[in-house]
Parts: C-alpha cells; structure tokens; sequence
C-alpha cells in the first residue's frame, strides 16, 4: 500500500461471540488426524449424522520433498538457502492446515449445536519409536498445529471444542462400549 501522506487505515470489525458450554451439544463431531486425511464423524444421539474425509497428501509429500533438499544442500555444504526453504515448507503447511481447518469449521456449523472432540495426542511422541524414518515421519504430523487452528475458528461460531483420551477408543465398541484388542 502506497499513501501520498503516508497515513494508514486499518478498519477492524470485532465480533465477540459466546462459546456454549460443551457438555450442552447435540452433535459430537469427532476428528481423527491421520497421517495423510482427517476423518470426521458427526454423531448425536441418534447415531451417526454424517462422516467426512478429507485428504491432505500433499503435506507429507512436500515434507519430504524439502527434507531431501535440506539434506542434498547440507551435504553440498551450502547453508545459505537453508531458511529459505524452511520458511517456504512451514508457509505450505500452514496453509493446508488452515483450510482443512475450515473445512472442520464448516461441516461443523451444519449440525445442531455442535462440538468439535479431538484426541489429546500430547503424550503420542514420547511413545513411538519406530526407527529413524519412520520416527520422522510420524514426527512431523503437524496434528497439533491443526487442532489449534481448528479450535479459536469454531469459537467465532459460539462452537466448543474439547479433548478426550484416545486410549482404548479403537478398540471400544461404538454400540455397547466394550473394549477388546479384536476390535480394531
């Protein structure tokens, strides 16, 4: 932007909206992050309302598309371009996730007084040790950055978010809640 005088003018619209209390929700939208889709499943009392995928390989892809560059230019001993493309890889990211996000917000908004649950994946790293690629691989998931976008956008909704504990939830019988290892 280019002002003769040099003045700049921001309009800024704030919206305050109240976000409901999540134990008041109709419809659960669960989202189970994967290493190249989000699976959604909206659910309400009377089942299952609607089940969404959406597919995101090309972050994985472009992950190690820039792992492999950042390793040839190491190795050629040129350090130079190494930020360039680091902000590069992180601004790609960034902006998948924050459209997945939108389309979490979305699909959200089509249901009665909705919550949006997510696994509390904090403690999942500190588990895996699959070996060197793959440890990286499942690493760089970028879930977290992807709940945090998806959880202040519902807000502007008044839509709540929340956490549950993903232990035993692939085994848990969705009908009668029982837990065996055969479930999966």
């Amino acid at each position: 932007m280019y002002n003769e005088n040099a003045e700049l003018h921001v309009n800024i619209t704030n919206t305050e909206q109240t976000v409901r209390d999540k134990h008041d929700s109709r419809t659960v939208v669960g989202v189970d992050m994967n290493e190249d889709n989000v699976a959604l499943t909206a659910l309400s009392e009377d089942g299952v309302e609607d089940t969404l995928v959406i597919d995101f390989p090309e972050i994985k892809f472009e992950r190690h598309r820039y792992f492999t560059m950042r390793k040839r230019i190491q190795n050629a001993g040129k350090e130079s371009i190494h930020d360039t493309l680091e902000g590069r890889e992180e601004r790609f990211v960034r902006d998948r996730l924050h459209k997945v996000s939108r389309h979490i917000v979305e699909l959200s908004r089509q249901f009665e007084r909705p919550c949006i649950a997510f696994e509390d994946l904090k403690e999942m790293r500190d588990s895996i040790d699959y070996g060197t690629r793959m440890n990286r691989r499942l690493h760089h998931l970028p879930f977290r950055a992807l709940q945090c976008y998806t959880s202040y956008k519902p807000s502007f909704e008044g839509i709540p978010t929340g956490w549950i504990n993903p232990e035993y939830t692939s085994q848990r019988c969705p009908m009668c809640g029982h837990t065996a290892p055969l479930n999966h």
